[in-house]
Parts: C-alpha cells; sequence; structure tokens
C-alpha cells in the first residue's frame, strides 16, 4: 500500500490485546496503538513480510497502550497522535519515563504535532499519508537508535568519551558509530572496533 488509509470514518474497536510473542533473536518486538482499525491492520499487513519486526500488541485508547506496553514492555511503539483516552503525548513521556529502552514512533494525521511529539521523546514522526516505506524505514532507524543508546550505555567511561570525540569532531557520523558498537567484539575497545572495521583510519586511536 501506498499509504495508510483515511481512517476518520471508522468506527472504535477491533481486535486489541496481544499476541503470541516470537523467540527469534533479534526481532523488533512492536506495540501498535490506533484507535482506528483500519490504520492498525493497514500496519499489520505492512509489517507481515517483515521476519525481523514482529507485532506483539494493539491498542486502541491511552490507557490500554499504556498497559500493554507496561506488560509486553515492547522494543518500539508505533503511536496514533490523537489517541481517546489518555492523550498521545501523555502516554508517549510516561512510556519513555519509565521503559526508556523503548522507542516511540508516532504515525501521526495532524502535522502540528510533529514538534510535540519530538519534544516528548519521540524518535520519528511520521505522516498517515506518507508511502509505507517511509515508516518502515522509521522503525528500523529507531530501533538502532536505542540500541546505540543502550550500547553506549554500558561503555566504560574511556569509551563513552571515545564516542563523544569522534562525534564532536565530526570525524564519524552517528550512523558509523551506531556500526562501531553493534559490531564491537566482547572485550574490544570501541576506538579498537573503529579502527578494525575502517571506519576511520587512525590507529593511534586504538592505543
Amino acid at each position: 500500500m501506498d499509504a495508510f488509509p483515511d481512517a476518520s470514518s471508522q468506527a472504535l474497536g477491533g481486535p486489541t490485546g496481544t499476541y503470541q510473542k516470537r523467540g527469534a533473536r533479534g526481532v523488533i518486538r512492536v506495540l501498535v496503538a490506533d484507535d482506528h482499525l483500519a490504520v492498525r491492520e493497514g500496519v499489520r499487513t505492512l509489517l507481515a513480510n517483515e521476519r525481523e519486526i514482529t507485532i506483539v500488541g494493539e491498542a486502541d485508547d491511552g490507557s490500554t497502550a499504556l498497559a500493554l506496553a507496561r506488560s509486553l514492555r515492547p522494543d518500539l511503539i508505533v503511536l496514533d497522535d490523537s489517541m481517546p483516552g489518555i492523550g498521545s503525548l501523555d502516554v508517549a513521556r510516561t512510556l519513555l519515563a519509565e521503559l526508556p529502552g523503548t522507542a516511540v514512533v508516532f504515525l501521526a494525521r495532524n502535522p502540528g504535532m510533529r514538534d510535540l511529539a519530538l519534544a516528548a521523546g519521540a524518535t520519528a514522526f511520521v505522516s498517515k499519508d506518507a508511502p509505507s516505506e517511509e515508516l518502515l524505514r522509521a522503525l528500523r532507524a529507531s530501533t538502532a537508535a536505542v540500541t546505540a543508546r543502550q550500547q553506549l550505555s554500558a561503555l566504560k567511561p574511556e569509551g563513552r568519551r571515545v564516542v563523544e570525540l569522534l562525534l564532536g569532531s565530526r570525524v564519524m557520523t552517528q550512523e558509523q558509530v551506531q556500526e562501531a558498537l553493534a559490531k564491537r567484539a566482547a572485550g574490544e575497545s570501541l576506538a579498537t572496533t573503529v579502527v578494525r572495521l575502517g571506519l576511520l583510519g587512525q590507529p593511534e586511536l586504538a592505543d
């Protein structure tokens, strides 16, 4: 599908709740929160053939989204910008405070919500009128960003200083740093990983 269906005339409700979880390692576990069944079905169809992404639950209001997120602890939440009950911005703020390892991607009708959503901590803001590939890119990038933050927090102080140096001096991009964090071998310093992968040709960093 090229864009998500116009849900303005769709009734609330439909199948919400939790699904059987997959145990495959590396699979991105997603909770979809939207009050319109047509949108949830659209996301479900979009992700049906994505082997690395699985939907573990659906919610049609803010309070259900909070309850399911606390129970399921998904990697990522696709969140409508106008949830009934507890508002979408409050849902995002609460979840990100309680589950900092979870990414929130807003799937929205109102472009005016973009700045507010990002200020609330969302990692991406995608229009419901956008091509479906844009949502897929946002899901993958958002999950990678959360993983990188977790890996960064696990670094020793000297490793974090290397990251600050690399990003601050603009000799590496955020994407390159994320790649190095993801491919760092056990016990290997981040600087050594950077040189080993050829991301930066400065062997003195590995000293």
